[in-house]
């Protein structure tokens, strides 16, 4: 049965945490940045450098020496308009610090669908 899958694209750490129902979760980049006093105009790059480590791990199980057969990692980085660095609400392509609105969204499902649809139509 094919997997499909995907990386994730580059979030701008910034105060913006996910709101439930029950609260908020986060923010995870903004926090973990801020409290260990890394210096702001280095946040984005930062968190891009461990997006594409994180990336490169996920493509690895595709495509590394001990690819897993069947699964497909649709490689969504760059796809979404980046938050800007110090916004706290819904900015861009983005509804909080690490997920997309819905308009984030879309673009990304453009991606997986064209993914989908080559498994679909080679098959």
């Amino acid at each position: 049965m094919p997997v499909v899958t995907h990386t994730y694209d580059y979030a701008t750490p910034r105060n913006a945490p996910a709101r439930f129902i029950f609260g908020h979760l986060g923010p995870w980049l903004y926090k973990a940045l801020n409290d260990s006093k890394v210096p702001k105009e280095r946040w984005v790059d930062v968190a891009n450098y461990l997006t594409d480590k994180l990336a490169e791990g996920i493509l690895a199980l595709e495509d590394g020496p001990a690819g897993i057969a069947d699964l497909h990692v649709v490689d969504t980085r760059g796809t979404l308009v980046p938050a800007d660095l110090g916004s706290t609400g819904d900015n861009n392509d983005w509804h909080n610090e690490i997920h997309p609105n819905g308009q984030g969204y879309e673009k990304l499902a453009i991606k997986v669908e064209a993914q989908l649809e080559a498994l679909l139509i080679g098959a």
